[in-house]
């Protein structure tokens, strides 16, 4: 009996479509959609792949674009329409069934995948450098090899709903830091973190007053450094604790009989102004006129003297006839 021989997974998987779908051809497809057969990806150049994606992510995941270039080799990886992740191969470094750890993009930013490529070098024997473009029936990946994530927080950011302004997701091992006035407690009960203000680290100010308010600085200065001091039309008094500062010198010297007056003024002044407008504007337009008058007598004069010259001429040749 013959011994038996099994493959090892990747080898096997070098010879078949997985970790893409099985009934899956692998073509490039051209600008016009026409399929092209003899570029299809080969069986051994992915030998596995998987990716953890959260629960709201979408789990149909297919190689949107390859792209071969000299010594790289890039792989686009998405849904419709959203980028997911790319890949890329060293092609002067690699060797056969090395694995390429990667992180996800945009809306899968806290998914994270690796993937094992194969023989590299018949690769280029096979197919030549482009960019290549397929659809989602044509590369898409084996359910098994998207896989949704534990139940956990994914990442954390600060947010401000004021301005709109939002950091960076935070991943991994993030730690709440306690700042100034602040306590940080775990509430055991709510499975949260507290967070307090305290009020015994520089959060009040010392007050040797007692139960009393009192002024201590005025715009930084100590009041007890602070005197007001009057000037001619200036008087400061006080009275118990009120500090009153009162104008003894400027009066309003317009009453209401003196605004009457200057409205009346103005009015009048208004009226004699669009009269003057109204005769300037007449007197322009008469002057338009008077010009045009003149221009037109120039002009009857001129012909007249030409047309006496004309008749001169003709007089004196029929004299020398």
């Amino acid at each position: 009996m013959a011994d038996v021989i099994q493959l090892e997974w990747l080898n096997q998987n070098s010879l078949r479509n997985y970790p893409i779908r099985e009934n899956a051809q692998r073509r490039p497809s051209l600008n016009d959609g026409t399929l092209v057969d003899e570029y299809a990806i080969p069986n051994y150049l992915i030998t596995d792949f998987v990716m953890t994606i959260d629960n709201e992510s979408s789990s149909a995941l297919y190689i949107m674009k390859m792209i071969l270039s000299n010594s790289a080799l890039t792989f686009i990886i998405g849904s419709e329409g959203d980028v997911a992740a790319t890949v890329s191969v060293d092609l002067t470094t690699h060797k056969t069934n090395d694995s390429y750890t990667f992180r996800g993009l945009n809306s899968y930013a806290s998914a994270i995948g690796c993937m094992v490529v194969g023989d590299t070098a018949r690769l280029r024997e096979d197919i030549p450098d482009g960019v290549y473009s397929y659809t989602y029936t044509e590369t898409c990946f084996e359910y098994r090899c998207v896989r949704p994530a534990i139940r956990r927080v994914s990442s954390l950011c600060i947010y401000d709903d004021q301005t709109g302004y939002s950091t960076k997701q935070l991943y991994g091992k993030v730690r709440l830091i306690a700042g100034d006035n602040i306590i940080l407690r775990y509430d055991e009960e709510n499975n949260g973190i507290r967070i307090d203000a305290d009020s015994s680290k520089k959060y009040n100010e010392e007050c040797e007053c007692g139960a009393e308010t009192t002024v201590k600085t005025i715009n930084g200065l100590s009041v007890e450094n602070v005197t007001l001091v009057g000037d001619d039309c200036i008087s400061v008094t006080t009275d118990g604790t009120v500090i009153k500062i009162s104008d003894t010198c400027s009066k309003p010297c317009c009453g209401c009989a003196e605004m009457n007056f200057l409205n009346e003024k103005l009015s009048q002044l208004n009226t004699a102004v669009n009269k003057l407008e109204n005769y300037a504007d007449a007197l322009d337009s008469r002057i338009s006129e008077l010009h045009s008058a003149y221009q037109q007598a120039n002009t009857d004069e001129t012909d007249g003297d030409v047309s006496n010259d004309d008749s001169d001429e003709e007089g004196g040749e029929e004299e020398e006839g």
